[in-house]
């Protein structure tokens, strides 16, 4: 609990993190920053803009780019080049009726196949 704390009162760190897990679990964000700050009327929508300004000044003062979240080669190639590639690694022809060597646990067939 100190951990997030220090996260959410440093000035030094991004807020970023913070600010996709309320995009994404708002109430789960919600209760974080009731706990951790002891804030037990924190509402996401209302009172985000006034926690920056408080714990994340330097950010909130100036003009920030959005963040970038590399991504392996694996998760950018079309699925269908991923099952190709897949089944090139095995060294064996995948069956239609087979799992999928991508891992989507359909069957080659309705997946990566021609």
């Amino acid at each position: 609990m100190e951990t997030v704390r220090e996260y959410l009162t440093d000035p030094e760190l991004s807020p970023a993190p913070l600010i996709r897990l309320g995009a994404l679990q708002r109430e789960e964000a919600e209760l974080v920053v009731r706990t951790v700050l002891g804030l037990p009327d924190f509402d996401w929508n209302r009172d985000l803009d006034s926690l920056l300004r408080q714990y994340k000044s330097a950010y909130t003062e100036q003009a920030h780019l959005p963040t970038v979240i590399p991504i392996s080669d694996r998760l950018i190639a079309p699925p269908r080049a991923r099952g190709s590639t897949a089944a090139a690694a095995s060294g064996r022809k995948v069956g239609r009726n087979e799992p999928c060597p991508c891992g989507s646990g359909k069957k080659y067939k309705a997946c990566c196949g021609p």
